[in-house]
Order: C-alpha cells, then sequence, then structure tokens
C-alpha cells in the first residue's frame, strides 16, 4: 500500500469519526455540548492532520494525486469553516440550546458529507466500499 493511500485511509478513519459523534447527538444539554466537543476536537485532529499530509503530498505532486490533493484541500476549507461555530457553542456551554448544537452539528455533518462527495469525485476513491467498512 502506497504512503499515500495509507494517508488517505487515515484520513478517511478521522473524517468518520467526526461523522459518527455528529450523528450521535443526544438530548440533554450537557451532553449536547459535550457531543460537540468531541466533535470539534476530531475536527481539530482532522484538520491538523490534513494540513501534515496536503504539505508532504505537495513535495511529492504528480498527475496521479492531483485531485487527492484538491479534494483534501476541498475538505480542510470545509473543516476549517465548520469548526469556529463548533467552538462557540462549546465556549458558550450555558447559552447554548440543544437547537443550536442540532444545527451547527448538522452543518459539520454537511460539510463531512460534501467532502467525501468531493474525495469520491476528484480523488478517485471507492469511497462507499470504505464508507460500508466503517
Amino acid at each position: 500500500m502506497s504512503s499515500f493511500s495509507l494517508s488517505t485511509f487515515y484520513f478517511l478513519l478521522l473524517l468518520s469519526c467526526i461523522y459518527v459523534t455528529a450523528k450521535n447527538v443526544i438530548a440533554s444539554s450537557k451532553q449536547d455540548v459535550e457531543m460537540v466537543d468531541m466533535a470539534h476536537s476530531k475536527m481539530l485532529q482532522t484538520i491538523e492532520w490534513g494540513r501534515r499530509l496536503n504539505v508532504h503530498t505537495n513535495f511529492e505532486q504528480n498527475m496521479t494525486n492531483f485531485g487527492n490533493n484538491i479534494a483534501i484541500e476541498d475538505c480542510l476549507n470545509l473543516y476549517e469553516d465548520s469548526e469556529p461555530r463548533l467552538m462557540m457553542v462549546v465556549l458558550r456551554r450555558e447559552n447554548s440550546t440543544h437547537d443550536d448544537v442540532v444545527t451547527w452539528l448538522s452543518a459539520a455533518l454537511a460539510g463531512h458529507n460534501s467532502c467525501l462527495d468531493g474525495l469520491e469525485e476528484k480523488g478517485g476513491l471507492l469511497m462507499k466500499s470504505q464508507e460500508a467498512q466503517i
């Protein structure tokens, strides 16, 4: 397995953690915020990992992985857009309602789904089979 394939696998694994976290929103306000906090921390891990991967692959860039690099950059942009909103919910624990939590997790999940679509389209990855295994 090439280093890029292995890196892509780990990237997808972190993305799946965000997906599972966002999908399991619990009704209680304290638990809502804890769930957002967990999704936020996984998102930060994914952003950091994606940045390191992008820097690494930029040095080795060739035509075979160019689409993957673009897709990963798009994912990073989507996550970087969602991250401050999730952080806002965590910081404003007492003022965040269940609807706030659901809204921002839903937005993060929509970004995640767009990311997966982009990886499938631009990167030519077999996302559906990998998602089925997760």
